[in-house]
């Protein structure tokens, strides 16, 4: 070959079949036969890379849907107090729950009188226990 590479080689069939009787006599099949395998080989490849693609493209969506969940759960789990902060929590809150009965009780109260009513002395008797546990 000269220097002109293969932009100077003329391609035509005959040449394209003489070359593959060269590589089926090499091969040791018949040249028909080594011509039908090399034309149907890629055609199967195609259709085998075909389904390997698709195969791994769903494999990607299901990682990414996996991932995904993984990132909603640690979102959700962030929106959780940690442990020993949701105890304190409680604590403020049953605090802020006998504020708000007492200050309900009395508003009650302010009401009646407002209307009118004779209003006696609370009679109303807010209980609240709280039982802790000695560590053993």
């Amino acid at each position: 070959m000269t220097e002109t590479g293969a932009a100077g080689v003329g391609w035509a069939p005959e040449r394209i079949q003489r070359g593959l009787a060269v590589y089926a006599k090499h091969a040791g099949e018949l040249p028909e036969r080594f011509r039908e395998a090399v034309g149907r080989e890629p055609e199967q490849g195609t259709e085998e890379l075909t389904r390997q693609v698709r195969r791994l493209e769903r494999e990607a969506a299901a990682v990414a849907r996996l991932l995904d969940g993984r990132t909603a759960r640690t979102q959700a789990a962030k929106l959780l107090p940690n442990a020993g902060r949701d105890e304190r929590i409680a604590k403020y809150e049953r605090h802020l729950h006998t504020l708000l009965t007492l200050t309900l009780h009395e508003l009650e109260r302010l009401q009646a009188r407002r209307e009118g009513e004779a209003v006696s002395p609370p009679q109303v008797a807010d209980v609240n226990v709280a039982v802790e546990t000695a560590p053993k």
